[in-house]
């Protein structure tokens, strides 16, 4: 089995002309090239850097509100590095914006991308991003680089010897070919399958980002029981 993979991964690197997708049904002419590269790297202090470029260009001439754009400009050229540690913290964030629609306006934005020190990514990260970033309050492209590097800093895990022995990986429950359930997680990690489990590992998930909601709301349920109890001492001093 492992040989046939290595057989199937030679020939998409030999034949790259060979298009997954089928044929077009009409012709067609470009228009938008959208490219996201992700990277992750072991740092010498122990850390892991995980980057994200957005660049965007037009296959034609048009214009935009801040001036004219020629078919191969750059449009968008953003960047995201997140510095994290083996248990998946936010210890540093950087982000720049090397070409943007309105110059001296969008790049402003890029300092406050900070705020991502200190989350960890775990069930709930991406809307804890949207929370602090999104809308007005980030850059579109920007935080659409957060998600996905979140994505990218457990394939740059996988392989280093981080994972937490007796602990179910982190990919199985979460797409249709490794359900908990299923023949893939049967063959290739016996160990966590449960027939009839289902999709387990989402309510897990789910599970978790409940606990997180809670634990974030404590603070203010406690001030509000406090308010309480002391409103109840009040009265029954039959003060006010």
């Amino acid at each position: 089995m492992r040989r046939a993979f290595h057989f199937y991964n030679v020939l998409l690197h030999i034949d790259r002309t060979n298009m997954p997708l089928p044929p077009p049904t009409a012709p067609r002419q470009p228009l938008h090239h959208r490219n996201i590269t992700m990277r992750g790297y072991k740092r010498d202090d122990g850390l892991f850097d995980i980057e994200g470029h957005l660049h965007d260009t037009k296959d034609f001439d048009f214009n935009l509100a801040s001036g004219r754009r020629y078919a191969g400009d750059s449009i968008h050229s953003m960047w995201l590095r997140i510095t994290v540690d083996a248990k998946l913290t936010i210890v540093d964030a950087v982000a720049a914006s090397d070409a943007m629609p309105y110059p001296g306006h969008c790049e402003r934005i890029t300092p406050d991308y900070k705020q991502l020190i200190g989350l960890s990514i775990v069930p709930g990260f991406t809307e804890k991003v949207r929370s602090r970033l999104g809308g007005i309050s980030g850059c579109t492209h920007i935080t659409e680089l957060a998600s996905t590097l979140a994505t990218t800093a457990f394939q740059t895990f996988a392989g280093q010897g981080l994972e937490v022995k007796d602990k179910m990986p982190f990919q199985l429950g979460r797409c249709h070919a490794l359900r908990t359930d299923g023949p893939a997680v049967a063959e290739f990690y016996p160990k966590w399958y449960r027939a009839g489990a289902g999709t387990d590992a989402q309510a897990v998930a789910a599970s978790a980002a409940t606990v997180n909601r809670r634990q974030a709301a404590a603070p203010e349920i406690a001030s509000r029981v406090r308010t309480v109890s002391e409103g109840k001492v009040i009265r029954s001093r039959g003060v006010g």
